[in-house]
């Protein structure tokens, strides 16, 4: 038996998941798992070098070393032993926007040992997909094809394709093969939403005053909002949003057929995972992934 602590260093917090893994060919079993927020790209946003800034990379390296601290507490208790524990981690949008992406990365890799790749938004895409089959609900019947909504902290995708069939979503093994036909690259996120409504709505309706927004953590913060603000800063999304499809609109007619070819009518697409589309057949389910600040989360809260 096999301890594997599997990082994920996203643009608006670190996660953590320490699982066993038994063979190669089967699912690991999951012991643990959590996630400490972090705004990287709040904090990459708000600078004026386009830099991760130091204290926030101090308290990064402060969490990933309790991570690891934990892995191996778990690891003596379970009586495995340190060399049959593993570290790996995967970076994302933050890391690879900021100037010192790279170096931050690379002084991880030193001071932990750990290997951590810095994947693109595409392979983010595909692994929201592959996320997004493993966690299917067991209440709900397996569709044809699936859409992953994947909310980021300085990103979103939108991955579209077949869905594993229950074997292949049982075995590591047949997941390999498992690929979205087509993974829509957004260039917005939880983290950058916070500085927008910190910088384009709050700042100007306060007249540049450096009170329009406070200090969290050594993180602007634009709390308290207003509805009217809220609705601002939707537009101001919006806007962008539009200016990307008119950009990339090859990108754009791509998913807009998948989705007219993979929708009967727009009653059929609901949410596999809420309460009302439980044991209904669907002809486009979307599983939503996102952390504690995602846009699903606080609106499941509001």
């Amino acid at each position: 038996m096999a301890l594997r602590l599997a990082l994920d260093l996203g643009s608006g917090a670190t996660k953590m998941c320490l699982v066993r893994v038994a063979t190669s060919a089967s699912l690991p079993t999951v012991l643990a798992e959590r996630e400490e927020e972090l705004l990287l790209g709040h904090n990459v946003k708000s600078s004026r070098d386009g830099r991760i800034q130091p204290d926030v990379i101090e308290k990064l390296g402060g969490i990933i070393g309790t991570f690891v601290d934990e892995a191996r507490a778990a690891a003596e208790v379970a009586g495995v032993p340190a060399s049959c524990v593993s570290s790996v981690a995967i970076a994302t949008a933050v890391y690879r926007e900021a100037a010192n992406g790279a170096a931050v990365l690379d002084d991880l890799r030193q001071r932990f040992g750990m290997r951590i790749m810095l994947v693109s938004q595409a392979e983010e895409g595909r692994l929201g997909f592959l996320t997004a089959s493993l966690k299917w609900p067991s209440a709900v019947p397996r569709a044809p094809r699936l859409c992953c909504w994947d909310s980021g902290g300085a990103s979103f995708q939108l991955s579209v394709g077949a869905a594993a069939s229950e074997a292949a979503a049982s075995s590591a093994t047949n997941l390999t093969a498992v690929r979205p036909e087509m993974v829509f690259q957004g260039a917005w996120g939880a983290s950058k939403a916070v500085h927008a409504m910190a910088t384009v709505v709050k700042a100007p309706a306060a007249a540049g005053a450096t009170t329009a927004v406070r200090s969290v953590q050594g993180i602007a913060s634009p709390n308290p909002v207003a509805e009217s603000e809220a609705a601002a800063l939707v537009r101001h999304i919006r806007r962008s949003l539009e200016d990307a499809a008119v950009h990339d609109a090859t990108q754009m007619a791509t998913m807009r057929a998948m989705f007219a070819r993979a929708i009967v009518s727009e009653k059929d697409a609901s949410l596999a995972l809420s309460p009302h589309g439980a044991g209904a057949a669907v002809s486009l389910p979307v599983v939503a992934i996102g952390g504690s600040t995602c846009a699903f989360n606080m609106c499941a809260r509001a």
